[in-house]
């Protein structure tokens, strides 16, 4: 994994070369973004819906004895997980017939889609701030759309400011600095210090994931209104996206 001091250069030559190999599409034609979310609370989900809701009755009458029966026939049961606070999952639809109660997340993209109920998740980016899932972005206007975008550029740039600060010490030598990793990391299993490596891989995985959130705010803006950018700097988001998601899922996910 590089270092976040050379992942900005790094991103801006894959937006550059996006913008020239890739065509943008019509909004027709858009593909689906699946945004990172993040867990904020203990959760259980599993790939057959009825099962989480039954889950989620228990748990509303009170009957914790008949819960912990239900954990552990699921606990390690194909099809179901207990995602934890801190994870982070992308966001693929909701469930209508309950009216947004539940939400179907991906561990990774291309995994099976996993049911929970939407109050274990944060914010949805793909959705306008504050609204809610079954209103989706209609009726928003474009202007507010493009206030919006302006904002999530201003609070990317805080992004990469903020964890470039906050970057653990190191030469910015990626061999010297994995060297440095595996040592730090072999004296914590002795002595319990800290494994330096993976504390600058976990920063720099946050900072993609963050960053990523505000590319697909960025992104459902402008399906819905196409005029606020332009095709190169279009196929250039997408572009960069891609690339953020693919890392996101090759190194910073624990949940393969």
């Amino acid at each position: 994994m590089i270092s976040l001091r050379d992942a900005a250069p790094l991103r801006l030559l894959i937006l550059l070369l996006g913008a020239f190999v890739m065509i943008p599409a019509s909004p027709v034609q858009a593909e689906q973004i699946l945004p990172p979310v993040r867990i904020e609370q203990e959760a259980f989900a599993c790939v057959d819906i009825s099962v989480v809701k039954h889950h989620a009755q228990l748990v509303q009458n009170g009957q914790t004895e008949q819960l912990d029966k239900l954990h552990m026939v699921y606990r390690f049961a194909e099809g179901c997980a207990f995602p934890r606070p801190g994870q982070y999952m992308f966001y693929e639809g909701y469930d209508a017939t309950s009216k947004g109660a539940f939400v179907c997340l991906r561990q990774r993209p291309g995994s099976d889609c996993l049911w929970m109920k939407r109050t274990a998740i944060g914010e949805v980016p793909t959705y306008f701030p504050g609204r809610r899932l079954e209103e989706t972005n209609k009726g928003i206007p474009c202007t507010v759309w493009d206030q919006v975008v302006k904002k999530s550029r201003d609070t990317d740039k805080a992004i990469y400011a903020r964890f470039k600060g906050n970057r653990p010490s190191g030469d910015g030598n990626a061999a010297s600095e994995m060297a440095q990793g595996m040592v730090t990391g072999m004296l914590g299993m002795v002595n319990g210090g800290p494994d330096s490596h993976k504390a600058r891989s976990l920063n720099l995985c946050e900072y993609y994931l963050l960053s990523a959130q505000q590319e697909a705010r960025r992104l459902s803006a402008y399906e819905w209104c196409p005029q606020l950018v332009a095709p190169d700097k279009l196929a250039a988001e997408r572009s960069g996206y891609r690339s953020d998601i693919a890392e996101i899922a090759n190194s910073c996910l624990g949940n393969k």
